[in-house]
């Protein structure tokens, strides 16, 4: 599919991007240049000692969940950030269910009417247990019962469920997930996560594969009609930088967020005009 040019769109760029500390110089340039309303990522590596200001240009506002500020037993990786164009009115969601989780979630408000856009971020570890995902899937659920009627929402990041394939829906927009009959372990638990997923009312929006032909980069949404996920036209990191597990990944969002106008109603001017300003040199030469 590719989005009607005569419709508004925000554009969303999605990586498991392995790391951002060696690979700074280029996010700043690209985040510099690109034109990306909104950009996730996953496995960021971050920590406290460094600055969201050392990988993004001025114009983005970060919202970051360290590894450092879960309860995930590594002492390195993982991680997850939502970086949004300065210019849309966004906010952080509170989700008491993935405070300990490597996940993160946002609301952006739109525009032509009172409706929202929930987009929720995260990472789950490769091999994780069951109890692991049952958190980050009920984290999920708990963040989807905050829509109201004509919200928009979407979940985006690394699941690590490489048991999955997906079938194209009849209907054209989604992927139906293909598990078979394995008793395995991480069988069971996509099972688990996929169908509880769709039951709610979302939609997995992707079949981009890996180089082993597994998609573990999985896009949810409750309006997959206006969604389009494609390979990302613009990288924000040389292939030669990328992992080849994860694909850089866009995704076209049909809405209207709303942007901020300054006010000048508000704004103070001041005259200085009658200003005293032999009594104002007097104080500044001593």
């Amino acid at each position: 599919m590719v989005p009607n040019p005569s419709r508004n769109y925000m554009s969303l760029y999605y990586n498991n991007i392995r790391g951002m500390t060696g690979k700074k110089d280029h996010i700043v340039r690209s985040t510099s240049t690109c034109d990306y309303d909104l950009i996730v990522l996953s496995e960021t590596w971050l920590n406290n000692s460094k600055f969201s200001a050392e990988f993004f240009d001025p114009s983005y506002i970060v919202y970051r969940k360290d590894r450092d500020n879960t309860d995930v037993i590594a002492n390195k990786a993982g991680g997850v950030l939502i970086a949004i164009d300065s210019k849309y009115d966004s906010e952080i969601v509170d989700v008491p269910e993935h405070e300990h989780l490597e996940a993160i979630c946002i609301r952006v408000h739109l525009g032509s009417t009172n409706s929202k856009m929930y987009v929720y971020g995260l990472y789950i570890q490769c091999g994780a247990n069951e109890e692991v995902y049952l958190s980050h899937l009920r984290a999920i659920l708990s963040a989807h019962s905050m829509i109201a009627h004509g919200d928009i929402f979407t979940v985006i990041g690394d699941f690590n469920m490489p048991t999955v394939q997906w079938s194209a829906n009849e209907d054209g927009f989604d992927f139906l997930p293909l598990i078979g009959n394995s008793e395995s372990r991480q069988s069971a638990i996509a099972r688990t996560m996929t169908s509880s997923l769709l039951d709610c009312g979302l939609f997995q929006m992707s079949d981009i594969q890996n180089e082993s032909q597994n998609v573990l980069d999985l896009f949810y949404t409750n309006v997959p009609e206006l969604f389009v996920v494609n390979p990302a036209d613009l990288l924000l990191i040389p292939p030669s930088c990328q992992d080849v597990a994860h694909v850089q990944t866009q995704c076209m969002i049909e809405c209207e967020p709303a942007v901020y106008v300054p006010s000048s109603a508000s704004e103070q001017i001041y005259c200085f005009k009658k200003a005293p300003f032999a009594t104002i040199r007097q104080e500044l030469s001593r």
